[in-house]
């Protein structure tokens, strides 16, 4: 005779009520995320400090946006993210007047149509030593240098003359302390000033040298 075994059911599990996530927390979260995704492609290491690991090779900006966003790392040996707004440089002694390039040329005009043309981003010199380097907003690692002391935008191709070409001191504005005026890394002496509408780097020894050296940040 056969004998049937009773089969034990198992009590069903009652799943958990739903768990509401305030919307802070979500925004946080994708941020994290997004940050961890751009570290990773960047090839950095994704939390704790940065001293553990050797310095990598990334390029900058991560993303071309208006404000586009950079990976530098710091002194501290750690690794941020930052942006860099671009701005604009308007003559001193030409009120309507903006420092642009046009033909890879610096100058100085009015009525800028294409407003990149006028547009840079302040960033770390390129020869360091507490210099700035001016990026063209439009044409990203391409950069205000001195050539033959005449300035224009070009590509950075690396080597130590054009990283000292493109680097310069800002210091007070020549004609107005609430401006600028940018002292040539590797010619101290030499300023940025404009001359018959393009941009030369040149000595400056009288008042009207001086107005020619000195913008405003726009």
């Amino acid at each position: 005779m056969s004998h049937q075994h009773p089969v034990h059911v198992a009590d069903r599990a009652v799943d958990p009520p739903p768990v509401t996530v305030p919307a802070s927390w979500r925004l946080r979260s994708i941020l994290a995320a997004l940050l961890a995704v751009l570290a990773v492609s960047a090839g950095l290491p994704v939390g704790g400090p940065a001293q553990a690991a050797p310095a990598v090779n990334h390029t900058n900006p991560v993303v071309n946006q208006r404000a586009d966003p950079h990976i530098v790392r710091h002194s501290d040996g750690y690794y941020y993210l930052t942006a860099f707004t671009p701005v604009r440089l308007r003559a001193h002694d030409l009120t309507d007047s903006y420092i642009r390039h046009y033909d890879y040329r610096a100058r100085v005009e009015p009525n800028v149509t294409n407003l990149a043309d006028s547009q840079f981003r302040i960033v770390p010199g390129l020869a360091g030593a507490g210099t700035v380097s001016w990026e063209s907003a439009n044409f990203p690692g391409y950069f205000l240098r001195h050539r033959g002391f005449a300035l224009y935008v070009e590509r950075d191709d690396g080597s130590t003359l054009f990283d000292s070409d493109a680097s310069f001191h800002r210091q007070g504005g020549l004609a107005d302390s609430a401006g600028l005026s940018l002292e040539s890394q590797n010619y101290p002496g030499r300023y940025v000033r404009h001359r018959d509408g393009l941009l030369y780097l040149e000595t400056v020894t009288s008042n009207t040298d001086r107005a020619s050296a000195t913008f405003h940040l726009e």
